[in-house]
């Protein structure tokens, strides 16, 4: 069976705050346990520290890669520690299956030890998990550098989130730094970006996409605007394609003109396993026309042309090569 991907995002509400002069500045280290004797097994990852903060949200993921079937037999804790002090705020012990299970996706627990705050888990399913990679072109032109004394300093910083709307923060994916070129500090480019796309996107081409753009000026960042935008938009072109920036501030008021995000570019670069799948698949719809009555070279034809049409789902080159697969 095709191992299966899925990505955990955690926050806490309400810790303990024993320290009572500053807020912990909890962390959480996820462990797979044994299913025998209930100890930690392994460490499967660590989060991010979030400073002086009972309500933390983590921006930090965890990925649980698993066998379809064996959700059940997949103990997880959850181990939320003040990174100060080392002392511990709370731990949550679940199966895998009973957080892919819960309600609208997000799980929900009292933490334990000391009994105080609770713990909010969201799972999400990575689809079409593949080993694809999306690769990304992007610049900029016409931004507007509110002080004067920042032209030509400092440099450019996009940041690229994945929006979310179920009371989770949105996922930080990409930061990359721009480049002006012949002293242009108002259109820099910025360099080509490889993200895996199931880390990317959850492997959905609906997903929305939030683009920050920072100015960096002596390691004091201003945000310059922000655009949104979704991914099976941006990717069906023309491009170049320009995403005026804009902000909080502007709403109610007529928009001022803060310059774009230019995107050139984004291609899915697929990987081998692709193709091994897509052919797999076909070859098998194929036998199923084959075995209701269908000649050989009608259903050779059928299936070249499911292999045309997956190349187009897919933007990848329909040529002789990839059509051979079927």
């Amino acid at each position: 069976m095709i191992p299966q991907r899925t990505k955990l995002s955690v926050q806490c509400r309400g810790l303990s705050n024993a320290r009572f002069i500053h807020k912990p500045s909890p962390v959480c280290t996820l462990y797979q346990l044994d299913v025998k004797t209930g100890s930690p097994q392994r460490e499967i990852g660590v989060s991010d520290v979030v400073k002086q903060d009972i309500n933390p949200d983590f921006l930090k993921t965890f990925h649980i890669e698993y066998t379809y079937g064996e959700e059940d037999f997949v103990h997880l804790m959850f181990k939320i520690k003040d990174s100060d002090s080392i002392s511990e705020l709370g731990s949550c012990v679940a199966t895998f299956g009973s957080i892919l299970m819960a309600e609208s996706g997000i799980f929900e627990c009292r933490l334990k030890s000391p009994e105080k705050g609770k713990i909010r888990i969201l799972a999400e399913r990575i689809e079409a998990d593949l080993g694809d990679s999306i690769k990304l072109t992007i610049a900029t032109k016409d931004l507007r550098i509110k002080d004067r004394h920042w032209r030509g300093q400092g440099c450019a910083v996009l940041k690229i989130f994945r929006a979310r709307t179920d009371g989770f923060p949105d996922e930080h994916l990409v930061e990359v730094q721009g480049e002006s070129k012949s002293g242009d500090a108002q259109s820099p480019i910025f360099p080509i970006v490889r993200v895996d796309f199931g880390t990317f996107c959850l492997g959905r081409s609906e997903a929305a996409l939030r683009f920050e753009l920072w100015q960096n000026c002596g390691g004091i960042l201003h945000l310059l605007g922000q655009a949104l935008g979704n991914l099976q938009a941006l990717m069906q072109g023309p491009f170049p394609k320009s995403l005026p920036l804009s902000k909080d501030s502007d709403q109610g008021r007529p928009p001022k003109p803060r310059g774009c995000i230019v995107i050139q570019d984004i291609e899915v670069e697929r990987s081998d396993r692709t193709a091994e799948v897509v052919g797999a698949l076909l070859d098998k719809a194929r036998r199923r026309l084959e075995s209701q009555g269908l000649g050989g070279e009608q259903a050779a034809l059928l299936s070249e042309l499911s292999a045309v049409r997956c190349a187009r789902a897919l933007r990848a080159p329909c040529d002789e090569e990839f059509v051979r697969v079927a």
